[in-house]
């Protein structure tokens, strides 16, 4: 029974081995796996950022019309769209750190402003529409050269302060 139990032990020792040899493989693989299924997500919130980014611009051109024609209506519609882009987009930029924070921050302060703006264009009849929007403006302006930046730094595969490539 000595040499049966030594050799059962032998082969107990190699199988253990092997399943310790296989375990560590799957292991390996799952994090590998969970590794590209973050990359890819990350890339998918990048795409989405080079389609989003350019609409900065679009509402600075719609309010920008809207001034110009004196249409409130179309000014609060301009600053509500603004304020809604810039907490969607500062929330991703945040999250995956594709900019620094004063880049985050500026979007989310013009967005408060822009709401702010937005409350003043019916409660302030009196004031002209272009002096209620200038302070949105003024910020406004620095925004769109940040995100200019941005979307030219994605466009070009910078890497993020995560690492991911675009």
């Amino acid at each position: 029974m000595g040499l049966i139990g030594v050799a059962i032990g032998a082969v107990g020792c190699v199988l253990g081995v092997i399943g310790f040899v296989l375990a560590w493989k799957q292991l390996k693989r799952t994090a590998d796996a969970a590794e590209a299924t973050q990359t890819a997500l990350a890339r998918s919130h990048q795409t989405q950022l080079l389609m989003l980014l350019p609409q900065f611009r679009l509402v600075e051109m719609e309010l920008d019309f809207a001034i110009s024609c004196s249409g409130r209506d179309l000014a609060a519609r301009a600053l509500a769209n603004y304020a809604h882009l810039a907490h969607e987009v500062s929330g991703v930029v945040a999250s995956y750190g594709l900019a620094d924070n004063s880049t985050v921050a500026a979007m989310r302060e013009s967005a408060a402003t822009a709401t702010q703006a937005k409350g003043e264009i019916y409660s302030k009849r009196l004031k002209s529409l272009s002096s209620i929007c200038q302070p949105f403006i003024s910020e406004l302006a620095g925004v769109v050269s940040q995100v200019s930046e941005l979307r030219a730094a994605l466009m070009a595969g910078a890497p993020s302060s995560n690492g991911v490539m675009t």
